[in-house]
């Protein structure tokens, strides 16, 4: 499920000229509640490159088919207190 959201995420990233991954950040920065998301790096070149995310600037609509695209994979991460976007 989650590989096939990368998938349908490809042609957005690619309409803003960025990897599937800082399109995910920049979505998930424009989300109520997430002031800092945490991203894994191994080093600091890893750390620069996924900052780039936060300049990237995403229109309403796209915001929206992101979120369409990501709701049913974290409907399906397991139940907890922590996942806003579980019902």
């Amino acid at each position: 499920m989650a590989l096939e959201a990368v998938e349908k995420l490809r042609p957005l990233a690619q309409k803003y000229g960025a990897t599937t991954g800082h399109l995910a950040l920049a979505w998930l920065i424009t989300q109520p509640g997430v002031t800092s998301p945490i991203v894994g790096a191994r080093n600091a070149a890893q750390i620069t490159d996924s900052a780039r995310a936060a300049d990237l600037q995403i229109d309403a609509e796209d915001l929206t088919a992101i979120a369409e695209i990501a709701t049913p994979v974290l409907n399906s991460l397991p139940e907890n207190k922590t996942n806003p976007w579980k019902d």
